[in-house]
């Protein structure tokens, strides 16, 4: 019995060694929607300066590793304009899902790790309301005109300190 213990107590420690989880949390150093305007009409966005979520990562040999995230934040923004006498007003909000799959890189030090990390991100946009007010008269809908499409990958890249 006392061989099995010490058996899965080794296979415990080793995969601790290989595999790791937690939750990452961040400040945007961007606004959700770059701040746009017209002639005849603007949008002013109010980003929440948080961004949250699982990560999880598979440790590889030579400082190489596997992490994937899933990442939260929050969003709403503002629209304003007049069209011949129409004055129209906009408030939309939603939710920004962001799905990063990055190689990761630790440089080999004594006290800090230092790491850089590079991949593709996934994002997706999901709980979207839009308030319209035309001249006292208010509409709702679920898919703003400026927001066309609402999913995007990218390019991602890091660096950082563990």
């Amino acid at each position: 019995m006392r061989p099995l213990f010490l058996l899965l107590l080794g296979a415990v420690s080793a995969w601790a060694q290989l595999f790791s989880y937690g939750v990452k949390a961040g400040v945007p150093l961007n606004n959700f929607l770059d701040a746009a305007r017209s002639q005849h009409f603007a949008f002013n966005a109010n980003t929440n300066r948080y961004i949250v979520g699982p990560t999880a990562e598979l440790h590889l040999p030579f400082g190489l590793g596997v992490e994937v995230d899933i990442l939260y934040r929050h969003f709403d923004y503002n629209g304003s304009g007049t069209l011949v006498d129409v004055i129209t007003n906009s408030r939309t909000t939603g939710n920004a899902w962001e799905f990063p799959l990055l190689a990761k890189y630790r440089i080999p030090t004594k006290i800090v790790h230092p790491y850089v990390d590079a991949g593709v991100a996934w994002d997706t946009l999901s709980g979207l309301t839009e308030a319209i007010t035309r001249n006292s008269i208010t509409t709702s809908t679920s898919s703003p005109a400026e927001l066309n499409t609402t999913a995007t990958r990218g390019l991602v890249m890091g660096a950082g300190l563990s």
